[in-house]
This record gives C-alpha cells, sequence and structure tokens, in this order.
C-alpha cells in the first residue's frame, strides 16, 4: 500500500512523533515541549534539550532558523542538539533520516550565521554531508554509535516554466503546492526550481509579503498574503 504524501503542518507532526519514538528507542524519555512558551527547544529528552528541524525533501545547502533563545542554547548549552529530520514529505517513516547537529559541530555553524528576525544558521553542503545520517533502530536496538547509514535522496520540486510573472506571484504558487504553509527555505527551494535564476532576494520578499509586517515593504497592507507562523515558518492567510 503506497504512503500518503505529506505536507505543510502534517511534516512538522510527522518528525516530533518520529523523534519521540526514537528517543524512546535510544532508552531516553521523551516530553513534548512545543507549547511551553520558554522552553528553548521541541522536545526534552534528558538529558538532551532538542529542536526539530522538518523537511518533506532536504536541508542540504540550506539554512537552519534558530529563534534567539534557540541561537544562545546552541552556543553555550552543551545538552542543547538540533534534530534535522529530512524525507519526510514522502510520508513514509521508514524512509525519513535523522541528522544530529551538536557541540562543536554546532557552535562553529552558529559563527557564521545571519540574524533577520530569526538566527539562519549555516550550514553549508560540506557539513551537511559530513554529518551522520540515522534512521530507526529496530525495538530493543539501541544505536552505539552515529555512523552514515545511507544517503538521503531529496525531491525536487516540478520543473519547468509555471505561470508566476513575479515573485510574489511564484511564492504564492509555491505555497498552495505545498499544502498551504512552509519554511521559508521550502518556498525558495520550490521557486528556484519551478522558475531558475529568475529572482533574487526571496527572502526578503516572503518577508515583505507577511500581515501585518514591516512599515517599509513595498507591498500595500492587502497585498501581503502570508502569515508568520513561528520563525522561518509561513503559510497562506485566510
Amino acid at each position: 500500500m503506497n504512503t500518503p504524501p505529506l505536507k505543510g503542518r502534517a511534516v512538522e507532526q510527522a518528525a516530533v512523533e518520529w523523534v519521540m519514538e526514537y528517543e524512546r528507542r535510544q532508552g531516553r524519555a521523551p516530553i513534548d515541549r512545543r507549547y511551553v512558551r520558554d522552553f528553548p527547544g521541541d522536545i526534552e529528552s534528558p538529558p538532551r534539550v532538542i529542536e526539530i528541524k522538518a523537511t518533506a525533501t532536504s536541508f542540504r545547502g540550506w539554512f537552519l532558523p534558530l529563534e534567539p533563545i534557540q541561537f544562545e542554547h546552541a552556543q553555550a548549552d552543551p545538552d542543547f542538539h538540533l534534530y534535522v529530520v529530512e524525507n519526510v514529505g514522502q510520508g513514509d517513516p521508514e524512509e525519513f533520516t535523522l541528522r544530529i547537529v551538536v557541540g562543536e559541530q554546532l557552535r562553529d555553524m552558529t559563527k557564521r550565521s545571519a540574524e533577520r528576525h530569526y538566527f539562519e544558521v549555516s550550514w553549508p553542503t560540506r557539513n551537511h554531508d559530513a554529518t551522520p545520517v540515522l534512521t530507526m533502530p529496530d525495538e530493543g536496538q539501541v544505536a552505539r554509535h552515529e555512523t552514515v547509514i545511507r544517503a538521503s535522496k531529496p525531491s525536487a520540486a516540478p520543473t519547468g516554466a509555471g505561470k508566476a510573472s513575479t515573485a510574489d506571484q511564484a511564492i504564492r504558487e509555491a505555497l498552495e503546492s505545498l499544502g498551504g504553509e512552509a519554511q521559508a527555505f521550502e518556498i525558495r527551494e520550490w521557486v528556484e526550481t519551478r522558475y531558475p535564476g529568475r529572482w533574487i532576494s526571496l527572502s526578503t520578499t516572503i518577508a515583505d509579503l507577511a500581515h501585518p509586517g514591516s512599515p517599509s515593504s513595498p507591498y500595500p497592507t492587502e497585498r501581503r498574503f502570508l502569515e508568520r507562523v513561528t520563525a522561518g515558518r509561513y503559510r497562506l492567510r485566510r
């Protein structure tokens, strides 16, 4: 039986459930803390504090958005872990992959961050490829070493000419294709694949289209069709 693909918020939820199960199989006791205001991550799995970054495809060559409290912990807290769950969109948990970024690698990445309304933590392709890929261990089996199990194969947005003639039209088209909600990097990836080299500064355009947004936005308030869900994540306004 084919597994239905996942989009939007379903990608995040599937990744959280997958990580919770992964932590239990590692012998830890994870607790979902996503709705605890001052907690710096998504999951507390003592001694680990885990922030999950999930994507339908791959983060390879893109950035990892961190909120200020997460950025601070990434620099100073040895128990703060980034769990990067990729290949979620195809829907089959057995095909999800996990890369854990922690310690010196994470601190080094924060040195190349760019501050927006959040922090874009640089994750160059060489770092992405050097980070071990983990899959779910069998029940009763604990992974003793972080080794590369297999290479993830990111899927791509459809290629070819689309209908959009402006960047904002392309962003709307991307979100509609991605289920109405997505990370900024997923929107950019979709647009760049469908319209290669057509527009630059898509991150700025995405931010300018958020409602109510910045007074400096060139788009009138009534044309701002995005709603900021969390740092780096947007959805179409209803």
